[in-house]
This record gives C-alpha cells, sequence and structure tokens, in this order.
C-alpha cells in the first residue's frame, strides 16, 4: 500500500484515518490523544503520514537551522505512531517522505523495537541515513485472569518494607487515601506539585500554559469505551502531599504523571500511592494491562515485564541534511569534549552553535 500525506486537521475530520489511530487501543497513540497534543504543543501546519496499516503524526521545527518534522512526542507524550509493526508500514511511510521536499531531518521517538527494526529497514532500502539515539525500557504489568494474585505475587522484602513506612506513616500523620476524578481535582493537584521535587527540577504540569493546557484537556476528555483521566492522592490533614493521574479504560491503564511533597520523602509516597492505585483497579475487577509509561527504576518492582523503545533520527538525501547533520555531529563531539574535561554538557557549545543559525 502506498502512503499519502496530509494535513492533520483535515485527517481529524476522516473517520477512516480516526479508526486508523485507535485499532491498536493504545489511549496514548489514540485520535483524541493525537488531537490534544496538536492542539497543545502542535503547529497549524502538523501533517499526518499515512501508510500500510500505520498512521505518524509529525509537527515541523527548525533545529539550528535544519527542518526537521518530529513525531507528536515530548515528556508527555513518549509514542510515535499508532499501527502495527511487521507490516510494510515503515517502509510504505518513509517512501513517501523521501518522496517530499522541505525537510532534512525526520526525528521519531519512543518506537517500539518492532518499529525501530523495521524503520532502520526501510531506510537502509531507500538509502537514508538512519541513527539510533536513544533507548530505554518501559514497565508493563499484566494484571491477568486473576489480578487478586498480582500484589500477592510482588517482591515480598520490599513491599514487606514499604508496608511499615506506610503504618508509619497514618500513625505519624493525619493521612488519607482517596481516588477522585481527574479533572476536578486537577487544579489542587497543580497547586501541590509546587511544593514537589518536580518544582527543582523544572518539571511542573504548570511550568508553560502548553503542558497545563496539555493536562487540562486530557482530564477533561472522554475517550470512548469508558477511556477517561482519573487520579489517586494521599492527603494529610486535608492537604494533598501526592498525587498520580492515571488514563484508562477497560483494558489498558495508564500512569501519566506523579508527584509527591519533598517534605514526606521518608515515607515513600510515591511507592505507597502506585500500591493504592493499582490496588484500586483491582479491586474494581480491571485485569488489563498497567503501563507505567516510564522506565523508571521505581516502577520496577510492580512490573511483570519490560519492553524497549527507541528513538531515532533519519537524514533526508540532500546536500542541505548533510550540511545539517555535520552540523549535528560537530556539536555533539564538541559536547563529549568538553564533558571529558569537566567543563559542563556543552550548552554554551549548543547556543553558539544555535545563534551562528
Amino acid at each position: 500500500m502506498s502512503a499519502g500525506i496530509t494535513s492533520f486537521s483535515h485527517a481529524m475530520r476522516d473517520a477512516g484515518l480516526r479508526r486508523l489511530l485507535d485499532r491498536d487501543g493504545d489511549l496514548t497513540t489514540c485520535a483524541k490523544w493525537a488531537e490534544l497534543w496538536h492542539q497543545s504543543f502542535g503547529q497549524e501546519d502538523d501533517l499526518l503520514v499515512v501508510g500500510d496499516e500505520a498512521a505518524l503524526a509529525l509537527t515541523r521545527e527548525r533545529r539550528m537551522g535544519a527542518r526537521v518534522l518530529r513525531s507528536f512526542t515530548n515528556g508527555h507524550s513518549q509514542r510515535a505512531l499508532a499501527g502495527r509493526p511487521g507490516t510494510d508500514g515503515a517502509f510504505s511511510l518513509l517512501s513517501a517522505l523521501a518522496a517530499r521536499p522541505g525537510w532534512e531531518m525526520l526525528h521519531l521517538q519512543g518506537l517500539s523495537a518492532e518499529w525501530r527494526d523495521d524503520f532502520v529497514a526501510a531506510g537502509a532500502e531507500l538509502g537514508l541515513s538512519v541513527a539510533c539515539e536513544c533507548q530505554s525500557p518501559r514497565w508493563l504489568a499484566r494484571l491477568g485472569k486473576e489480578p487478586q494474585t498480582y500484589l500477592a505475587s510482588r517482591s515480598p522484602s520490599t513491599f514487606g518494607r514499604k508496608a511499615q513506612l506506610q503504618r508509619a506513616f497514618l500513625k505519624q500523620c493525619d493521612a488519607e487515601f482517596g481516588a477522585e476524578d481527574a479533572c476536578s481535582g486537577l487544579s489542587e493537584y497543580l497547586a501541590a506539585e509546587r511544593a514537589s521535587w518536580k518544582a527543582q527540577r523544572g518539571e511542573l504540569l504548570s511550568a508553560t500554559p502548553r503542558i497545563e493546557r496539555f493536562y487540562r484537556l486530557a482530564t477533561q476528555t472522554d475517550f470512548g469505551d469508558g477511556g477517561r483521566a482519573w487520579m489517586v492522592s494521599v492527603r494529610d490533614r486535608g492537604r494533598m502531599v501526592a498525587g498520580m493521574i492515571w488514563l484508562r479504560d477497560g483494558a489498558q491503564a495508564v500512569a501519566l504523571k506523579a508527584f509527591y511533597d519533598e517534605d514526606y520523602r521518608k515515607y515513600s509516597l510515591g511507592f505507597l500511592l502506585l500500591r493504592h492505585a493499582i490496588a484500586g483497579l483491582i479491586d474494581e475487577g480491571f485485569s488489563g494491562r498497567v503501563d507505567f509509561y516510564s522506565g523508571a527504576a521505581a516502577y520496577a518492582p510492580f512490573a511483570t515485564e519490560s519492553r524497549d523503545y527507541a528513538d531515532l533520527v533519519i537524514w533526508a538525501r540532500s546536500p542541505r541534511a548533510r550540511a545539517a547533520r555535520q552540523i549535528r555531529d560537530a556539536l555533539h563531539r564538541g559536547r563529549l569534549a568538553l564533558r571529558a574535561r569537566g567543563q559542563g554538557d556543552g550548552a554554551t557549545l549548543s547556543r553558539e552553535l544555535r545563534d551562528r543559525g
């Protein structure tokens, strides 16, 4: 099947294309999720590339003079495309893009290992330069047909230590674990998050209007088939001190974001909150897949499996693309040299090269 390229906004008015985005059943690559990303972070001229049983949404950027097409991904949406690997999807998508002028670099983030291999093979067949720049795991848990046995099967030593912390927390604080609608609770979450470790790391959901808009839209959206955002929280004397935003339907629960107040670090509130959330899912009869949307070690005790994801950079076949790649490679070598000399991460060099265009 040959691929086509169309305006993302136009594509979202086509029921068939929306079904293509929805066919995986993944809440974080479905049509409504892509629309939220487009409305919050995208551009008016965003694209949708439609191929053989796959669709790839792309936004345009400029990086040091290079024209970049990037997947609808960032720290808030981590999967690049919808579709099923093992078909000719990657080849059809890349073929359409290779024939289209106006870009030097294609940046695809959050590709499954299967999609990574498909794109690498397709790039080689088309004569495109492909580089894998990042690879990391994502933790998952499948609760299965007997979800009540899931928590009992987790690491007894880890869960035993954390249970002691929970008892101490409940004894020393006027604490309450709860679950609530994410839309009505989001403003309180955003205010409480400012007292967390995320404030020091610049990771607040209120850090920019675009990020806050994305989460406000996400918590208001009906994703269909029972898909919705919800939130679990911990309060001490009525004040929220930890929270976690989830997206879920009958088959999938995704842990989007979490925080805890730095003053409560000793109680491992993140762990306790996650255990409370999963116990709540089990009590509701949920037996599907839990996606922790992260490869952080904190989620490992809850995981039953992991899945590798990768970021690819693909360069167009043009003199301008070759020049852009040379600049990018020189910047990377400069960063490595500065780190080797103990002079930081190369931020000054980055700014200098960017300013030169």
